[in-house]
């Protein structure tokens, strides 16, 4: 059985069994002691120990004793009248007259068409219960119900979690911890399009760390990627925070500079070549790159831009590396 099907059922047994309380109570005759008298209009009868009907008369009433028996039934249309009913012993006390097995003076109670009070007092009550089960079936159920949001806010908490971290273990590099190379490209073409549908100024940074393959045969492949990893952190140390750093391939990295020309990226590049340059690595090896900027012209895509800028870096490292080549539109090239 489902948990559906079980709250279901449980509901069922529920509602089944309150009514059923609820018709056994209102299915309760009203019943009167042999010492309780009941009020037929214009005479009084009662019932004794054996459930015999008798007739009574109260103290003050006026009037003759009623014509039958103890055993007997008042006959159809016989009525005892009665002149005055005293207030204060009428519904309370009575006088038992030739009955040696009762007492000749008993406290009892006198029902006024009490049967008909009695059944609404009973279903008041049983609107009460009724009520306060109710309200506990609410309060139960709103608990049950606010346990199962919180639940759920929790789940889709850690799904948004993981959500995140799958987003950004499929968009980072594992090793350094910057943008992958299918991430960069697709964040890159978007701004090269925002750059040429508002014409602004884009550059675009190409950097190589210089000597890699020497440093991972002398010192091993941990050295060098505990190498790469410190580059990558001097350099997003010095960058802004729209400025983009993304993991091209090997030891080549890639930077997106928007809205500068190529003298301000000329000059973040400089910046990035010193943060490398001035400290050893952590192993003690000297680290140096070489760079190459370019700023985007009209009409220019994303691949124009890599092919500049690494044309760019391929001339600083034919000059003797750790420094920086810049691209410019009438292909002359410059260097700081």
């Amino acid at each position: 059985m489902t948990l559906v099907q079980n709250r279901g059922f449980r509901s069922q047994c529920f509602w089944l069994g309150f009514g059923g309380l609820l018709w056994l109570f209102l299915s309760i005759p009203v019943c009167a002691s042999s010492q309780t008298l009941s009020h037929a209009g214009v005479f009084l009868q009662g019932s004794d120990a054996q459930g015999h009907l008798v007739p009574w008369r109260l103290p003050g009433s006026g009037g003759p004793e009623p014509p039958w028996g103890r055993e007997s039934i008042p006959p159809q249309g016989t009525r005892n009248a009665f002149d005055r009913l005293d207030d204060q012993d009428a519904g309370r006390r009575v006088l038992y007259q030739d009955r040696p097995n009762l007492p000749s003076e008993h406290a009892a109670r006198v029902e006024l068409d009490q049967a008909w009070w009695y059944r609404i007092a009973l279903i008041a009550g049983a609107t009460l219960l009724l009520v306060t089960l109710l309200l506990l079936h609410y309060v139960r159920v709103s608990r049950r119900l606010r346990q199962e949001a919180a639940l759920r806010q929790e789940v889709e908490a850690t799904l948004r979690q993981q959500q995140e971290e799958l987003v950004r273990l499929a968009s980072t590099d594992a090793l350094t911890g910057v943008w992958n190379r299918q991430k960069f490209k697709t964040e890159a073409e978007h701004e090269v399009a925002r750059a040429e549908r508002y014409n602004l100024p884009l550059s675009l940074i190409f950097l190589d760390l210089d000597y890699f393959k020497e440093v991972n045969d002398r010192y091993g492949h941990a050295t060098g990627d505990a190498i790469l990893r410190e580059m990558c952190q001097r350099l997003q140390a010095c960058l802004r925070e729209s400025d983009r750093l993304g993991r091209w391939g090997g030891e080549e990295f890639l930077i997106l500079v928007p809205h500068a020309d190529s003298d301000r990226a000329a000059l973040l590049a400089e910046k990035l070549r010193q943060a490398i340059a001035d400290t050893p690595a952590a192993h003690g090896q000297p680290m140096s790159i070489s760079l190459g900027v370019v700023s985007r012209e009209p009409g220019d895509a994303l691949e124009d831009l890599v092919r500049k800028a690494d044309a760019a870096l391929y001339r600083a490292k034919a000059r003797g590396r750790n420094r920086v080549e810049v691209h410019r539109a009438d292909g002359t090239p410059d260097a700081l």
